[in-house]
């Protein structure tokens, strides 16, 4: 009988030990903090707009493949969102995936889902990425066509891209067999640099 016992016994100090830690890494995630870091892999359709800030900085068929675009009232953005995670905690903190909002001119344009596991050790900072597909011609009959050019070239620059730009997550960790989301979205600050 006691030999039928040892095994479930060791089974439950597992199971409550993985628990445990699932639940000490979701504490410690609710303390760490979060911001845009940098946006980077820019483009407007197939043209690469990262840096660039109007029209004079693209060649001539970069400006046509851009204007076609805006003429067709399509205007298609993909960018990568860096985001860092600050860990203030002497333990580690970790997340099994993350739901992320994007949102243009209080527009959501916009939504994901990153799968990936990510743990962040004690007082460290790391970058998630996010990558982001949209197509902002929901905008276009809202803009001129002045105001939408400075829109795609805003994404080039970080003190542009705050005042037009939001992104919103829900981190959601794993205890047990169950995810569990965070209550409500937090919008990450964009450092105006």
């Amino acid at each position: 009988m006691k030999n039928f016992f040892f095994p479930i016994i060791i089974a439950l100090l597992c199971v409550t030990s993985i628990s445990c830690k699932s639940v000490q890494h979701t504490k410690n995630l609710k303390d760490c903090s979060y911001n845009v870091v940098g946006i980077t892999s820019i483009s407007a359709g197939s043209v690469d707009i990262d840096g660039k800030t109007s029209f004079k900085d693209f060649n001539a068929n970069d400006v046509a493949s851009l204007s076609k675009l805006l003429m067709n009232k399509q205007l298609p953005i993909s960018f990568t969102a860096n985001i860092a995670v600050f860990n203030p905690n002497d333990k580690p903190a970790a997340l099994q995936s993350l739901d992320w909002i994007l949102f243009v001119k209080n527009q959501e344009m916009a939504r994901g889902f990153l799968p990936n596991t990510i743990t962040i050790n004690p007082r460290e900072k790391i970058i998630v990425e996010i990558p982001v597909n949209t197509d902002l011609s929901k905008l276009l009959s809202a803009y001129t066509m002045q105001e939408l050019s400075a829109m795609i070239f805003s994404f080039s620059s970080k003190k542009a891209f705050k005042d037009d730009v939001k992104l919103k997550i829900r981190p959601a960790v794993q205890v047990g067999k169950k995810y569990i989301k965070a209550p409500a979205y937090v919008t990450v600050p964009i450092p105006a640099k």
